[in-house]
């Protein structure tokens, strides 16, 4: 493997509507990975499929074409889309239908509009009625029940051709920050963080899930000091080893101030590539995505980042692109 298959390493987010020359030319010549896609840059399902079908002849690697459809929590579209309601869950026996029946549903118009990555289930634990960082985004909030939930969305979402995404590890359930503006923080210790936020993500790995999403969270039961997004205790040694996940692994949006106030865009980079990440998600900032990859690149070549892993990681990448992925 060489550098030139870098930017296989990381999902971008576009400015506007569609795609500018310069994203484009930034896009097919450095073989990025895949697009994160927002409300913004379509106008309609029939203008999302334009642009996905434009997004796929750019290169030879077909790219992962993301979205946020969480179906309950934040949706990106509403056009024809479900989405479930507190009374929709209410009925635990007939809770998991409902969920079988909207993400099927959503993931089938997705995969008809070009996307092949859904950023759903939200698996993660509400915390209580206290906190409010995943407030209307999360299925439950006993473990066991949002366990078997994500389970249903996943499969659903899987069985229609396309990937689910379980997030955000190592869950926000207890944390009073939002990642988007702090850095979060969760005080548990390690046997409740397994019996309670855990949960959901060990049995969403053991139905397969194709990628698991990290969070800007310091986790105390896993690590004291780094956050998940810098911490090879929480991706390597816990969701990989511990909790056996053989997947893709993305970072949450590296331009959250809860990750980017100690810490520079391209710094977060290469300590998440480090910590076992797959993919890098820089969903805004164009200037930041080029200064990212770029900064890869140098610690690449300069050997900062791991030679053989960082190859494995790409090649991990494009097999599952092989067998996954459409052109």
């Amino acid at each position: 493997m060489t550098d030139d298959y870098l930017g296989q390493l990381f999902i971008l987010g576009l400015s506007g509507k569609g795609l500018s020359s310069e994203f484009e030319g930034f896009f097919s010549g450095n073989r990025i990975g895949g697009v994160i896609l927002f409300e913004e840059n379509f106008e309609d399902l029939a203008d999302l499929r334009r642009l996905t079908s434009h997004l796929r002849s750019l290169g030879e690697v077909p790219p992962f074409v993301m979205i946020d459809q969480e179906v309950r929590g934040v949706n990106r579209i509403t056009e024809n889309m479900p989405s479930l309601t507190n009374d929709a869950l209410s009925n635990s026996l007939n809770s998991s239908l409902k969920v079988q029946e909207a993400f099927s549903q959503t993931a089938r118009t997705l995969k008809d509009s070009g996307i092949n990555v859904q950023l759903a289930p939200v698996v993660d634990l509400p915390g209580g009625a206290r906190h409010h960082v995943l407030k209307g985004r999360c299925l439950g909030e006993d473990s066991k029940l949002v366990a078997q939930l994500g389970a249903v969305a996943v499969e659903a979402i899987q069985s229609e051709g396309i990937s689910a995404c379980a997030k955000h590890f190592p869950g926000l359930g207890e944390a009073r920050e939002d990642p988007h503006f702090r850095l979060a923080r969760v005080e548990t210790s390690r046997e409740e963080w397994s019996q309670t936020d855990a949960a959901p993500f060990r049995e969403t790995i053991s139905c397969g899930v194709h990628f698991v999403m990290s969070t800007h969270v310091i986790c105390s039961a896993l690590d004291e000091s780094l956050p998940a997004t810098l911490s090879g205790k929480v991706i390597d040694d816990c969701l990989k080893r511990e909790l056996g996940f053989e997947g893709l692994v993305i970072t949450d949006d590296l331009t959250m101030r809860g990750i980017t106030e100690k810490h520079s865009i391209p710094e977060v980079a290469v300590e998440a590539l480090t910590a076992g990440h797959h993919f890098l998600l820089i969903c805004k900032d164009f200037e930041a995505q080029k200064e990212a990859l770029e900064f890869v690149r140098k610690a690449y070549m300069n050997r900062n980042l791991n030679r053989e892993r960082v190859d494995q990681t790409i090649s991990k990448i494009l097999d599952f692109k092989k067998k996954y992925v459409n052109s």
